[in-house]
Parts: structure tokens; C-alpha cells; sequence
């Protein structure tokens, strides 16, 4: 397992095809190496989803460990026929995993207040021979959530949606240019032209351009699904 965030940003992100065959190697031979190469890749993920939960260094190296754990099971579930980036498909399960283990730090913390029984230090971030106030532990367990973005995931996102707007030019560049313009109009403005004013200006009939337009988006889905995205933004 990377040992930090940084080692994480590190490792080289798959391409589609690469990410794929990753998934099926895993899937159907249980090849370690290939199941190695998928969760390196996407270690980022983990990192930047569980620096949302807390920043304390014990924490946060246990949470890590439980997200993996989400990843591994998202490879062993993931259906390589659907049109969705595993990256997408993974975050459910690597938030579920994160949440049960933060469910646990915090009935552990909340024993320990109650003293009731001893907890884990190292889960804790309690010293063996220290001792924390009831109110330290209670500012300890209010920290661990966190529902703001780190800037490191900020960046990724960002990132992500950069490469999609530059592969969805890519693949509108292949249209004609009666295709991307409908497709434009259509589908990418924030208000979406009506169809007879687009086809007033193309000097074409409603009932044409509707099969411009069906035939442009069949085009572009055929791409864009086989680089690993669905066309929820032209839905």
C-alpha cells in the first residue's frame, strides 16, 4: 500500500482499455499483479476521499486501509460491459468502507469518554500512558467528518472534467458540421435552442433535423462510451 498521499499522486493513472484489462485479469485469473496495478492507480482515490474524513495521521492511515478494501471489492464487482469510468463505480464502495470504519473510530471514541472500556490507542491517537479530557475526545470525534473537498480533490476533479471536455471535442470534431452545430444548439447550451428556430436557420424541416440530431448523438455515444463515458451531459 502507498504510504502517503503524495506516493499516491505519483502512480500513473490507467488508460480505458488498461483499466479494463486490469479488471478482467483480476476477475477471471485472480492475477495479483494486475489487481496491484489497479488499486496503485487508483490509490489517489482512496487518499483524497478519506482526507475528507479527518487529518489525524493515525486515522487516516487506518481509513486508507479500509478504503482499499472498497476498491478491491468494487474490482471484484465491477462489469466491464457497462459505460462508466471504474473510477466512478469505485467511489460508492470506497465511501461505504470509509464510513463503517469511521463509524467504528467513533463508538470507540465514545466508549473511551464513557469509560466504559478501553479502546485501541493507535485508532484513538491516544498515547498509551496519556489520558484525553472528555471534551478533547469530543473536539477529536467532531473532527473526523469533514464534508468539504480537499484541494487535492478539487484538482482532480477539475482534472477529470478537463479530459472530458477534451475528448467530447475530439469526438464533436468528427461530426459534420451540420451535426456539431444541432449538437451544439441542442445539447451543450445552458438553454437549449427550440428545434424549429435551428431549423429556420439551417433551412431544413423539424422533422429532419430530429434525425441530425439522433444520428449525431448515436455517433457521439459510440465514442465517447468506448473512451469510458456516458453522455449524461448531452441527456
Amino acid at each position: 500500500m502507498l504510504t502517503s498521499f503524495s506516493h499516491a499522486l505519483r502512480e500513473p493513472l490507467l488508460e480505458v482499455d488498461e483499466e479494463r484489462e486490469a479488471i478482467l485479469r483480476w476477475q477471471r485469473d485472480k492475477d495479483s499483479a494486475a489487481l496491484e496495478l489497479l488499486v496503485r492507480s487508483h490509490a489517489r482515490q482512496v487518499w483524497s476521499l478519506a482526507r475528507r474524513w479527518t487529518d489525524n495521521p493515525a486515522h487516516l492511515e487506518d481509513l486508507v486501509a479500509e478504503g482499499v478494501i472498497g476498491l478491491i471489492r468494487a474490482a471484484e464487482n465491477f462489469d466491464t460491459a457497462r459505460d462508466v469510468r471504474f473510477s466512478t463505480y469505485a467511489a460508492w464502495w470506497v465511501r461505504n468502507e470509509l464510513a463503517a470504519a469511521v463509524k467504528r473510530i467513533r463508538g470507540a471514541l465514545i466508549s473511551r469518554m464513557e469509560g466504559s472500556s478501553p479502546i485501541d490507542a493507535r485508532l484513538a491517537g491516544i498515547s498509551a500512558g496519556g489520558a484525553h479530557s472528555p471534551d478533547a475526545l469530543q473536539a477529536e470525534l467532531e473532527a473526523i467528518a469533514s464534508d468539504e473537498a480537499s484541494p487535492e480533490e478539487d484538482a482532480m476533479r477539475r482534472s477529470d472534467e478537463a479530459m472530458m471536455v477534451a475528448r467530447l471535442h475530439q469526438a464533436m470534431s468528427e461530426l459534420s458540421q451540420v451535426e456539431a452545430e444541432v449538437i451544439q444548439r441542442r445539447r451543450l447550451m445552458p438553454d437549449p435552442e427550440p428545434m424549429s428556430v435551428i431549423a429556420s436557420d439551417l433551412a431544413t424541416s423539424p422533422a429532419r433535423l430530429r434525425q441530425i440530431e439522433t444520428r449525431a448523438l448515436a455517433r457521439l455515444r459510440q465514442k465517447l462510451i468506448a473512451q469510458g463515458f456516458t453522455l449524461s451531459v448531452l441527456h
